[in-house]
């Protein structure tokens, strides 16, 4: 199976939006040379942990730290929500599966057990650099790159972690974590096969376990306890559980745009708390569900697949009907997957239409499945200086809307080495596309505006240009809002938008994709909106 690879973007601003009505305190980082502190009022919440320092030694002596985490974790009160081992010796605390440490984020990679390793050099998510640090107020902004370093010592993929740590107060006291991910093959193929030992998780405190604890789960469906949860499909499952007649827990919402959402749950009674989108096979097969499939989650070189989570620790006790509220609230209510398109279909081409349709394809690709391929410029010719190659959506218009979609340019390098997206199409003389290309100049790599005449560069902000380099995808995302105006295009890098526009001359309309007047393919393509409107367009032509 192919996989999917989408993700919407939580901005800064929506979180701050969204919690407006909320008294707020300040959230700042405290750098270390081996972690980073997040600190709440100047009171510790976490730390985000890559390497041991040898003057606090692990308590467990033959462990190793083969990933980051988050160590220690605090409720707002202060109460530890985690374990202490293997950093700490804690009293009453087990001594059981010495890799689950804190908040962490891994799975097992075939014979590469990157979840389960803390004995061995190898394998292991290394941290290279922190990207970005920003503190907001209530709000701070700690992006990191890494390495998945494979047995071989291999690198093989490639992550880019954006955590955005929230502190609120409202009538349930809490802090809030935002996990964006994106896990990116390399140079080679990448195939996760289905296994339980993944993947967003936290090992908790031993008073929230159910056994042994006075933790209990509920799942989005209703459903309580480990028996009824566990390796099922939930939006958000909850852990809640008591410690001196006080009630606490943690919260985790899987987003509508994570990869194979709603997630499976590897929720433990003895404490392992964990997302695994990618064990759906195991889970599956375990819960004896008929006709079990297999997700094996598969990343071509420059692929990527997103992951999107929030985990809540708050004091005080929360009901469903307001986790519901939350949820609601971090998935932007009312937005949904309007559209998807991976091609695998043969008949997925009559979605569309095209400026010239003789030069459109579907191809399959070396390592299974297959994609839309245009192959340069046929015989159509503008009213007005724009584009040639346009593979339009049929019968679909969106007005506010947020588009994924991988491209491959397949043309050789030059200056206006190029790929189009094209959006709030009213007809072939008045639209909008981004040109994304190699060098940026007056004609290239900008957001234009054809308006009934020769396209305009509207952009407010771009770049110098991209390397699109050789048999490589690479992600685009656009994010389009029809009441201010804004255009936001985001090239691999989901957190920090490539071009930026602000335009309200169309209203709601088609979206395209192709070039100026090159080569190239696009695959999984997602359209997220508030709606879509269905009216079949007067112009272009079918396959």
């Amino acid at each position: 199976m192919k996989s999917t690879r989408h993700l919407l973007v939580t901005t800064l601003l929506f979180v701050l939006l969204s919690h407006s009505l909320c008294s707020a305190a300040k959230v700042e980082f405290k750098q270390h040379e081996n972690k980073i502190d997040v600190l709440v009022d100047g009171k510790m919440f976490t730390s985000y942990l890559w390497k041991i320092d040898p003057a606090e030694p692990m308590y467990a002596k033959d462990c190793q730290l083969a990933k980051p985490v988050l160590f220690p974790v605090y409720s707002p009160s202060g109460e530890m929500m985690v374990r202490g081992y293997p950093f700490k010796n804690i009293e009453g605390e087990s001594k059981d599966h010495p890799h689950h440490m804190g908040i962490y984020f891994t799975v097992d990679v075939n014979q590469d057990h990157f979840w389960g390793n803390s004995k061995t050099d190898l394998p292991k998510i290394q941290h290279i650099k922190v990207t970005n640090m920003k503190s907001e107020k209530s709000s701070a902004v700690l992006t990191t790159l890494l390495h998945w370093i494979d047995g071989n010592g291999k690198v093989i993929l490639e992550e880019n972690r954006q955590m955005t740590f929230i502190a609120i107060a409202t009538e349930k006291n809490q802090y809030e974590i935002d996990f964006d991910i994106t896990l990116k093959a390399l140079d080679k193929k990448v195939v996760i096969t289905d296994t339980k030992e993944g993947m967003m998780a936290v090992r908790v405190a031993p008073w929230l376990r159910e056994i042994g604890g006075t933790g209990e789960y509920l799942k989005s469906q209703g459903q309580k306890n480990e028996a009824d949860v566990w390796g099922c499909r939930a939006k958000w499952m909850r852990l809640q559980g008591t410690k001196d007649n006080n009630t606490r827990g943690i919260l985790i919402f899987d987003h509508p745009q994570s990869t194979n959402f709603p997630t499976f749950w590897h929720a433990r009674g003895y404490g392992c708390f964990s997302a695994n989108p990618l064990g759906q096979g195991a889970f599956e097969k375990s819960r004896k569900v008929p006709n079990a499939e297999n997700l094996n989650l598969t990343l071509l070189p420059g692929q990527q697949a997103a992951f999107k989570y929030r985990m809540v620790f708050y004091d005080g006790p929360i009901t469903a009907d307001q986790i519901e509220k939350q949820y609601k609230q971090y998935t932007l209510t009312g937005w949904s997957c309007v559209y998807s398109q991976d091609f695998e279909n043969p008949d997925s081409i009559k979605d569309f239409r095209f400026t010239n349709p003789e030069k459109w394809q579907l191809t399959n690709l070396p390592d299974g499945g297959s994609a839309l391929e245009f192959l340069g410029p046929g015989n159509y010719t503008p009213k007005v200086r724009s584009p040639l190659v346009i593979g339009m959506i049929s019968d679909k218009m969106f007005g506010d809307f947020a588009l994924e979609v991988d491209l491959l340019q397949t043309g050789k390098e030059y200056g206006h080495r190029d790929m189009c997206l094209f959006y709030n199409i009213q007809d072939p003389s008045h639209f909008y596309y981004t040109h994304i290309a190699t060098k940026a100049d007056p004609h290239a790599h900008n957001i234009f505006i054809v308006n009934d005449q020769p396209r305009t560069a509207i952009a407010q902000k771009t770049t110098e240009g991209i390397d699109w380099g050789k048999n490589l995808w690479h992600k685009v995302r656009i994010e389009r809002t029809l009441a201010d105006g804004s255009i936001k295009v985001f090239y691999d890098d989901m957190h920090e938008p490539l071009m930026v526009a602000e335009d309200k001359t169309f209203g709601t309309g088609y979206i395209g994709f192709g070039t100026f007047d090159d080569s190239g393919m696009i695959d999984n393509i997602k359209i997220y909106a508030p709606k879509e409107t269905d009216k079949t367009p007067n112009f272009f032509s079918i396959k």
